[in-house]
């Protein structure tokens, strides 16, 4: 029986001993990393759209991405008929305003952020921490699901690497905003 008692408290030290140790530790693990990434990454990304009354000739690279936008049934306007690439009246069809997380007016003109794509946590690919520092370099991977603004954008698929900088503090590890 006493040493079924000092087996029990041998196990009870050292589980306290291991609990301490990695909550008063200075280094951020790859583990604990991605548990405060899968809380706080990005989970999708907007761009500023603008829907002007119209668009003429000198803006070509604007008018192929209005041609883009219209082609996918995002937006609708009208061709100008004294000008060869030249558009009016260009407005958000309902498909498009599904995708518009907020938008603001300015002389007449609509603003709308879009959402071009879905954000998913990929991974820690990495976690650099130079000795005797309270931050930290993370790299992660996250994937693209794509709405049809960023098909306009001709963003890639797939995943793609990112870097943030942790902070640790007096309650833990923190990602710099």
């Amino acid at each position: 029986m006493k040493s079924l008692q000092i087996l029990a408290a041998s196990i009870l030290l050292a589980s306290v001993s291991t609990f301490t140790y990695s909550c008063k530790s200075d280094e951020l693990s790859r583990s604990e990393a991605e548990r405060l990434l899968r809380i706080e990454a990005p989970k999708q990304e907007t761009r500023e759209f603008e829907i002007y009354r119209g668009y003429s000739n000198g803006e070509g690279k604007v008018i192929r991405l209005c041609k883009r936008l219209k082609d996918l049934g995002l937006v609708n306007y009208e061709n100008r008929p004294y000008f060869i690439d030249a558009i009016d009246n260009m407005q958000l069809t309902e498909k498009g305003k599904q995708y518009v997380v907020n938008q603001r007016t300015h002389d007449s003109d609509l603003y709308a952020n879009c959402k071009v794509s879905d954000l998913e946590f990929g991974g820690a690919t990495g976690v650099s921490q130079q000795k005797g520092t309270n931050t930290a370099l993370v790299k992660y991977t996250q994937v693209r699901k794509i709405t049809p603004f960023g098909t306009a954008l001709n963003l890639n698929y797939g995943p793609f690497e990112v870097s943030v900088t942790f902070t640790k503090f007096d309650d833990g590890w923190r990602i710099n905003k």
